[in-house]
């Protein structure tokens, strides 16, 4: 091993926030529901530098914040007796 040392990253969740938004879209039939789930993950960057002879270096990087946006699309269709009437037309204003 001449003139390369390992270099280990670890990373650590240090704090995770959920936000969640949720948008409810009405129509005649249709019924819309948007569910916006922010996921705000705080990672605490640990760099272990190893150089002999020890002891080692630790360096340690700011917080990173990584934001996952995640979309979740439900739709849901009903159909009920005020809508389709019981003789099957369709009873819309």
């Amino acid at each position: 091993m001449s003139g390369f040392s390992p270099h280990t990253v670890v990373l650590v969740v240090e704090e995770v926030v959920v936000v969640v938004d949720v948008v409810l879209l009405e129509e005649v039939v249709d019924v819309v529901v948007v569910v916006v789930v922010d996921v705000v993950v705080v990672l605490k960057v640990v760099v272990v530098v190893d150089v002999p002879p020890p002891p080692d270096v630790v360096v340690v990087v700011d917080d990173v914040v990584v934001v996952v946006v995640v979309v979740v699309v439900v739709v849901v269709v009903i159909v009920v007796v005020v809508v389709v009437g019981r003789d099957g037309k369709f009873n819309l204003p």
